[in-house]
């Protein structure tokens, strides 16, 4: 089976590789010349720059991994090729277009995910199951470390490219909340940008959401691009006592996720993700 990935940054080289892993074979299209130069030989089967020929490589399936802008209209692309469609976190940087894409994998009768990662961490599987009152996430990155390449460049420094901390980190964060405790509405937040960083976007923000669950769950989310030293945890308040946990960087979850997608192509169903929600309380957090 042929993949197309689209967007040769970190996350598509991660996905790329464990796609090669898994056997497939890679086609990985990435348009920056400077990042083209240096894409890694063990990330792709095919290598191109060319977007029409990236396409037209007969390809069964797509992962989009380009900025978010990018997003839907590549998502749309793909689709209409006949591919089932990865569209990694944020689904978009706006509401724009999303109906349609939905309306058009419906039509094709393609499969869509969007990322969910956080959900396949074996550490927080026994924590769904809890009867939990309040939950409070925290996570914070110094952005300058952690891209490999200048952080002005990135799309998280820009608005029109869907940056800020709130759709980078934060939407992770809102689904992992929408995962364990269910379906929920924004209460308030907090978003601005606090420092002096070279960017255009929030990168300080915390939010309050209500879950409409029995237990009526309070979950707090802070993210920011400003902590030197990088942290993420998970405090849950339940019944039964406190928990806290230091979330992990599991590489194994990506690949879990990627095999999750493949399954849902395989039984021909539509995976349970809440991309296009958490991508509503994102962007709703932000104003």
């Amino acid at each position: 089976m042929k993949v197309l990935v689209l967007g040769a940054g970190s996350i598509g080289q991660r996905h790329a590789k464990n796609l090669l892993g898994l056997g497939y074979e890679v086609i990985l299209y990435e348009p920056i010349w400077e990042a083209f130069k240096k894409v890694p030989h063990t990330c792709y089967s095919t290598l191109t720059d060319s977007y029409k020929s990236a396409l037209n490589h007969g390809c069964d399936v797509a992962f989009v991994c380009s900025p978010p802008n990018f997003h839907v209209k590549q998502a749309i692309d793909c689709i209409k090729k006949g591919m089932h469609v990865f569209i990694e976190k944020p689904l978009s940087h706006n509401l724009a277009g999303i109906t349609n894409l939905y309306r058009l994998a419906k039509e094709k009768k393609r499969i869509i995910m969007v990322a969910c990662n956080y959900r396949f961490l074996n550490a927080l599987q026994h924590l769904k199951k809890r009867k939990i009152y309040g939950c409070q996430i925290n996570y914070g990155s110094y952005l300058p470390n952690w891209r490999k390449t200048s952080y002005k460049k990135g799309y998280a420094t820009k608005k029109e490219t869907g940056g800020g901390v709130i759709l980078d980190a934060g939407i992770h964060q809102i689904d992992l909340a929408l995962w364990l405790f269910g379906k929920a509405h924004l209460v308030k937040s907090y978003a601005k940008k606090q420092s002096s960083l070279k960017i255009e976007t929030e990168d300080y923000a915390d939010l309050i959401l209500q879950h409409d669950n029995k237990t009526m769950t309070i979950t707090t989310i802070h993210v920011d691009y400003l902590s030197k030293t990088r942290h993420h945890t998970i405090r849950f308040i339940g019944e039964k006592g406190t928990t806290e946990i230091e979330i992990p960087a599991d590489p194994n979850m990506y690949l879990e996720e990627i095999k999750y997608f493949f399954g849902c192509i395989k039984q021909k169903k539509q995976p349970n993700d809440d991309g296009w929600r958490a991508l509503e309380i994102a962007l709703e957090a932000r104003q």
